[in-house]
């Protein structure tokens, strides 16, 4: 299933994005990552690394599951009700943590709450000890295009802090699709 075009994830949209996942890196201090959906899971397009001691064993070109990654959930929720139905039904939940979503009706809720704030969190789902907010990137025609997120240790990133990426990250998804529209011009 390809729900983003190839123009706007190949290089062209990594090189616009880039600026954007620098800045929010500098301000985060965390680690920054940049994906798209590619069926049940999410492929990492760009990451730019915290300079701290603890890293992210995410690489650019790998996949997660969407069901408990922030951009995963960003992705489902900016998605039409009918594919995202569709994913969810075929996804075989799979605990990575003690608190990995294992069931499609809480995904379904926590996908609703991200239609209606426009942040996706990742509260120590997908690896224990790690904690991400991320948001959605939409073309002008509001079609998902991607999602940018904000990834930390749980010992360094606490809940508040994590809460106050929220408007940081939604900021720069705008920047990003902002720029996409002037440099690359409508998607089509």
């Amino acid at each position: 299933m390809k729900l983003a075009s190839r123009a706007w994830t190949g290089n062209r949209f990594c090189a616009v994005a880039e600026p954007h996942l620098v800045a929010l890196q500098r301000r985060t201090g965390e680690t920054v990552h940049l994906g798209i959906l590619s069926g049940a899971e999410v492929v990492y397009l760009d990451k730019i690394e915290a300079q701290g001691a603890i890293r992210m064993h995410s690489q650019i070109g790998n996949a997660s599951p969407v069901y408990c990654t922030g951009v995963g959930k960003a992705a489902l929720a900016a998605l039409p009700d009918a594919l995202t139905r569709a994913i969810v039904d075929a996804i075989d939940f799979r605990r990575f943590t003690d608190r990995t979503i294992a069931d499609p009706d809480r995904l379904w809720a926590e996908v609703e709450d991200v239609r209606r704030t426009g942040n996706a969190f990742d509260r120590e789902e997908h690896e224990a000890g790690i904690v991400c907010v991320a948001a959605p990137i939409h073309s002008a025609d509001r079609r998902f295009v991607a999602g940018v997120s904000g990834t930390g240790p749980a010992f360094r990133v606490d809940g508040a802090a994590l809460e106050g990426w929220a408007p940081l990250l939604r900021r720069t998804a705008a920047a990003i699709m902002d720029d996409m529209g002037t440099k690359l011009g409508p998607r089509g």
